[in-house]
This record gives structure tokens, C-alpha cells and sequence, in this order.
């Protein structure tokens, strides 16, 4: 035993050594491959960067082109020239310098063989490599490594070519403004052939920093990576050890996140009961069983499909089943107690990891005083109405006996006071003028009242709606505000189903006087159209339009608005609506609609 012990012990370390060698030639391969990698990622990184500050001053130049010089040169005498502004070489290179002040180990800079700046003047391996670009017009960029007094650079060219927009300023100095000739002589940077290169960008950026940065990143992937590789197979030591640790707490936790569960689902105020997906009750808690009228224990086991006689809840049941949610809302009587109650119930499909549906669960929720409250507040709202009907005819009576007595009585004492006042006027000698005239304007008074007691009395009651019906009211009335207005007020009334007497003849007669008085007195309107149908099954819609001002939906809902607000009062009292929107300066619709009964 203690030989075998001891075999054991050395093959575990041989494999403990096998394992340490290959994890350090997998290490140094990952070492390698890495510095690699990162050196490519730093290559394409730092040309992408030159790529992006040629970007840069490429853009300045074609801006200083094509938005700084043509706004400049219109602005300036012909002959005028302002290198620091319209001088796209000039502005670049003061804009680059500035940033080159800030990163000093980067080099960029403009090169040309006959430079109006002396700074711009090439050297010799730019001279070359300008003569190189000249030897193919398709070659425009190069990008590389130099070596410039003793320091790599990464290094990108651009070539500077002439073009038709350049002539202006390099071409003859006849063609030049006189400013610039004047600033920098006829012979520097003048006579550029078109095509050729005549200079070129140089970005360059020191290649010693990323190699720096190369290493130190390779070196600290590396170490991540050899932790992470160490780290691992601790962590398989690990995992192994504490396994059944952890599915004892696995199954702790779910024991707790069940008996959370089992507490909810018990002590819910709603509800709620699973079934399975042949629809039978599988679980479900105390507050249900309420609602049905039974207890748990009868519930459980009950098969809704085999049992249940209301076809919109199995429908509800079917469509939780099928993958989508179901609804019910409504009453419901339990089959099992007989209880009647008002359920709103949601089915919700409950499937496993793969999708299957392994059946549903119910949330009800009894909503018997909602559905009460909701039945109060109908008839509530019933006896509203037919108190505003009652109240509405008890008004129009008033008026109805107000307006005769009116007419008995007054209407008709003023009819001989004025014949008595004509009898006296004509026993007055006509040389008597005083008496005469004031006996002539006794008279006239008296037919303004006689007039607006008649006046007075249509309003009131028009005798042409008790005596000739409402569509011969409404004409009469159109008639009377064109007389009085000015304004066209033209009423279309289909006679052949206009059978409307009574209370509601009233209603939509009073409401049409409105609505035109309306448009008369605020709007402004030079035209008033009426609109009167009634339906074969009795419903009257009412259309009042005109061309006014148009009223604004502030107006119409303001709390003074007595008049809109006693048309819907009207409507109202017979289950009907009223509509009124305006449109700014093109006029104002009312719609009013009474159904039928």
C-alpha cells in the first residue's frame, strides 16, 4: 500500500509537471501571437490617425475654397488679397502649427519646390518623393516608414496638384490680384502647370512611442491572460469542491423563493387558480373559492371544459390555451353554488422553457359594487334627464301661457288705447299742429309696443310652431333674422319625413334659434345654412353652419357660454349630443342629434 501510495504520488506529479510545461509553451505562444496582434492594431490605429489629420486639413483647405475666397473676393476691391484669411495653404498651416505646439513629437508640415513661405521650401528626399508622385498623375498618397536624423517615423504623403481653382492665385500674375504680386513677387509660386505636383503634405509620427507602447501592452495582456489562465484552474478546484455546496443553496433558495410564492398566492386580495392544458382546476386559493361560493377542496380537480356552460369563458379558457391572453368581463353564475357575481377575469398562458403550453392561470377579480355603483350612476344620470325634459316643458308651457296672456291681455289693451288715441287725434282742429303731433307720436309708441309685445309673444311661443309645425317655424324664423340682419339665412328641411310635434319640435326649434342668433350677434357671418334631417327610423340631426369668424374650442367650453350650454341641456334631456367646432376665418358648425324614441 505504501509503494502504491507512493506511485500515486509520483504520476500526480508528473502530470502536475506535464501540465506546468504545457501552460508555459502555451504562455509564450500567447506572448508571441499577442505582440503580434497588437503591433498590426497600433500600425492600423496610427495610420488611421495621420489618414484623419490629413482629413482635417484637406477639409480646411476646401473650405477656405469653396466658402471663405468667393465671399472674400465679393467682398474686397478686385485687386485685393488677404493671405491670413484666403490663402488656404496659409490658414492650414497656422492651424496645424498650433496643434503641432501641442504635440511636438509629430511632424506636419507643407512642402513645395518654389514656396511663397520660406518655410514651405522642400528638401531633398521631399523634392524626390514630389518628382515621384510627378512620374504617375494616379499616384496621390504614400504612406511608409523614414527615417529622419536617426528617428523611425510613420509617414504619410499627400500630393499637392494643381488645379482650375488654383490658376487664380499660381497661374500668370497678370491674372492675380495686385496685392498678392505685390506681397510675395511675380515669380514665387506663380506659372504652376495644371496636373503636376507642385507640393506636397508630409505627417509623420515617431515610431519609437508605439513600439514603447506595443511592449508594455503585450506585456500586460500577457500577465492578464496567464492570470486568467492560473485563475482558471483554480477555479475548476473549485468548482469541484464546492458543488454540492452549491446545489444545497440552489435548493434552499428555491424551498424560499416557494414559500414566498405559496404566501402571495394565498393571501392575495384577488383570485386566482391554475389549470392544466386539458383546462382542469389544478390549484387555486382562498379568495376564489369566495367568489364562486365553495370551498378549495371542491374546486380542485374541476374540469371547466366538461362542466362549464358559458361559452365566453371557455372561448377566454381556449385563446390562454392557443398561446395568447383571454378576457372575461361580465356576470357569471357558479355552477357549483349558484352564486351570481360580476368577474373580470384574465387568462394567461403558462408555458415551459421550449414553449409548450402547459396550461394557464385565471386572475379574477369580483367587481360586483363596481358594476352597482356603474347601474346607480345610469339611472342617476335617467332621472337627470327626465327631470331636465320635465323642467324644459314645464318652461316652454310657462311661456306658452305667459305669451297668451300677453296677447289677452296686454297685446290687447294696447290695440284700444290706440284706438282711442286715433279717436281723440282725429277730433283735434288741424290748426291745432302741437296737439296734433303729439297725438301723431302717441301713436307711434304705441305701435312700437303693439309691436314688441307681438315681438315678445313669437319669441315666447311662435304661433307658427303650434299651428303650422316646425319646419314652417324654422323658415319663419330664417326669414325674420335675414329681415333684421341682412344676413342670408337659408333653412333645407326634408318635409317628406319631417313628422316632429310636440316637445321635441320645441327642443330643436329653440336650438336653431340659438345657434343663429349665435352666429348673428359673435361671428360676423354674411351667411347662415340649416340643415334639417330625419332618418326612416326617426333620428333628427340638426346642421347649423356659417362663414363667421369661426369659434375656438376656449369659447365654446367657457363657463359664461349660457347659450351652448343650454342647447346641450336640451339635447341631453333626449339622449342626445351636440357638436360645435370652428375653424379659424372660415366659419362655425354646429351639429345636433336626437335619437329616435
Amino acid at each position: 500500500m505504501v509503494i502504491r501510495r507512493i506511485n500515486m504520488n509520483r504520476l500526480r506529479s508528473r502530470i502536475i509537471l506535464s501540465i506546468g510545461v504545457l501552460v508555459v509553451l502555451f504562455s509564450m505562444v500567447l506572448l508571441h501571437r499577442t505582440h503580434v496582434l497588437m503591433a498590426a492594431h497600433v500600425e492600423i490605429l496610427l495610420k488611421r490617425k495621420l489618414e484623419l489629420a490629413l482629413e482635417f486639413e484637406l477639409a480646411i483647405r476646401q473650405y477656405i475654397y469653396d466658402e471663405v475666397q468667393p465671399r472674400m473676393f465679393a467682398m474686397l476691391p478686385e485687386d485685393e488679397f488677404i493671405p491670413e484669411i484666403m490663402s488656404s495653404s496659409y490658414v492650414a498651416r497656422r492651424v496645424l502649427e498650433r496643434v503641432q505646439s501641442v504635440r511636438s513629437d509629430v511632424v506636419v508640415k507643407f512642402s513645395a519646390k518654389n514656396p511663397r513661405n520660406p518655410l514651405n521650401l522642400a528638401g531633398p528626399e521631399e523634392l524626390e518623393m514630389i518628382a515621384w508622385f510627378n512620374e504617375d498623375t494616379n499616384r496621390d498618397y504614400w504612406y511608409g516608414t523614414v527615417t529622419v536624423e536617426g528617428r523611425e517615423y510613420s509617414a504619410l504623403f499627400h500630393a499637392m496638384r494643381m488645379t482650375e481653382s488654383c490658376l487664380r492665385c499660381h497661374g500668370d500674375p497678370a491674372d492675380a490680384p495686385k496685392k498678392l504680386v505685390e506681397r510675395y513677387g511675380a515669380e514665387a509660386s506663380f506659372h504652376l502647370p495644371l496636373g503636376r505636383a507642385v507640393g506636397m503634405d508630409t505627417l509623420m509620427a515617431p515610431l519609437d512611442i508605439s513600439k514603447a507602447m506595443i511592449a508594455k501592452d503585450s506585456v500586460s495582456h500577457f500577465s492578464v491572460v496567464f492570470a486568467g489562465i492560473i485563475c482558471l484552474f483554480a477555479g475548476i478546484v473549485l468548482v469541484l469542491r464546492f458543488s454540492v455546496t452549491d446545489r444545497r443553496l440552489a435548493a434552499h433558495a428555491l424551498q424560499v423563493s416557494e414559500a414566498r410564492y405559496r404566501l402571495i398566492f394565498e393571501n392575495a386580495p384577488i383570485g386566482i387558480f391554475h389549470y392544466d392544458e386539458k383546462g382542469v382546476v389544478i390549484a387555486c386559493n382562498r379568495y376564489f373559492a369566495d367568489i364562486i361560493g365553495v370551498s378549495v377542496q371542491d374546486l380542485i380537480g374541476f374540469d371547466t371544459y366538461g362542466r362549464l356552460k358559458n361559452p365566453e369563458v371557455l372561448k377566454a379558457m381556449t385563446e390562454s390555451l392557443a398561446g395568447c391572453p383571454g378576457r372575461f368581463e361580465g356576470e357569471y353564475t357558479s355552477i357549483l353554488s349558484g352564486r351570481t357575481t360580476f368577474v373580470n377575469t384574465v387568462f394567461v398562458p403558462f408555458a415551459e422553457a421550449d414553449g409548450t403550453i402547459k396550461g394557464g392561470i385565471g386572475v379574477v377579480e369580483e367587481i360586483r359594487e363596481r358594476v352597482k355603483a356603474e347601474q346607480d350612476l345610469q339611472r342617476s344620470r335617467e332621472h337627470l334627464r327626465n327631470l331636465s325634459r320635465h323642467l324644459l316643458s314645464t318652461r316652454e308651457q310657462e311661456q306658452k301661457r305667459i305669451a297668451r296672456d300677453i296677447h289677452d291681455d296686454l297685446g290687447q289693451t294696447l290695440s284700444a288705447v290706440k284706438m282711442e288715441v286715433s279717436w281723440l287725434k282725429n277730433r283735434i282742429p288741424k290748426e291745432q299742429v302741437k296737439e296734433q303731433a303729439k297725438a301723431g307720436a302717441a301713436l307711434e309708441l304705441l305701435d312700437g309696443a303693439i309691436d314688441s309685445v307681438r315681438r315678445i309673444i313669437a319669441e315666447l311661443r311662435p304661433a307658427l310652431l303650434t299651428d303650422l309645425g316646425l319646419a314652417a317655424a324654422m323658415q319663419w324664423q330664417a326669414e325674420k333674422i335675414t329681415e333684421r340682419s341682412g344676413i342670408s339665412c337659408v333653412v333645407d328641411i326634408d318635409p317628406g319625413r319631417m313628422n316632429i310635434y310636440d316637445d321635441k319640435a320645441t327642443v330643436i326649434f329653440r336650438i336653431f334659434s340659438e345657434a343663429v342668433n349665435n352666429a348673428v350677434n359673435h361671428s360676423g357671418a354674411s351667411e347662415i345654412q340649416a340643415r334639417l334631417v330625419c332618418s326612416k327610423g326617426g333620428d333628427i340631426e340638426l346642421t347649423v353652419t356659417d362663414n363667421g369668424a369661426g369659434i375656438t374650442e376656449a369659447q365654446a367650453m367657457r363657463s359664461d357660454a349660457y347659450g351652448i350650454m343650454g342647447m346641450r341641456e336640451r339635447v341631453a334631456s333626449y339622449g342626445g349630443d351636440l357638436e360645435i367646432s370652428g375653424t379659424p376665418g372660415r366659419g362655425t358648425v354646429l351639429v345636433a342629434r336626437i335619437p329616435s324614441g
